[in-house]
């Protein structure tokens, strides 16, 4: 019996797009509320932020849906009201980890919200073509400065002495 080989690829630097969809406690979210297919809602690595006007949770999953249900029963996230769900077409299972625990400790520096997470993630793994998904968070994190999420630079926050 012959096994097919599959050897994984590196990453070309392919786009984000976040996805910013309404949260309900108790309900989460509704598929028709994304613009990503179903299928990638489902089974797909992404990092996702729950939040309000002054709190986040940053997270990540293989299913987004799965995922936002279990938080919906949660009640420590019933004071969200806003999902922002970050896709990429690169990501893996380790790149969703490194980056979660990239934006918790970025954003609580930055400040734009209190960081609800009890723990910092996993941030001093090593993984497949790591420097370039740690490349490619700058490109994340400037998606975020446009959509308000975050206001410093990486460069500026990583200088502060709340970093």
């Amino acid at each position: 019996m012959s096994q097919a080989r599959v050897h994984a690829r590196r990453p070309k630097g392919a786009g984000f797009s976040i996805d910013e969809i309404p949260w309900r406690p108790n309900v989460g979210v509704n598929y028709e509320d994304f613009d990503l297919d179903e299928g990638l809602v489902h089974c797909w690595p992404m990092v996702y932020i729950l939040r309000n006007d002054a709190e986040a949770y940053i997270g990540q999953t293989t299913s987004v849906i799965r995922r936002m249900g279990q938080h919906a029963v949660n009640p420590e996230k019933s004071a969200f009201n806003r999902a922002d769900v970050i896709y990429n077409s690169e990501f893996n299972a380790s790149a969703i980890t490194s980056y979660e625990s990239r934006l918790i400790q970025l954003m609580d520096a930055d400040g734009v919200f209190r960081i609800t997470n009890k723990i910092e993630g996993m941030e001093n793994l090593d993984y497949f073509s790591r420097e370039e998904y740690d490349e490619m968070f700058y490109e994340l994190w400037e998606e975020l400065r446009r959509h308000d999420l975050v206001r410093g630079t990486i460069g500026d926050i990583e200088e502060t002495e709340l970093f």
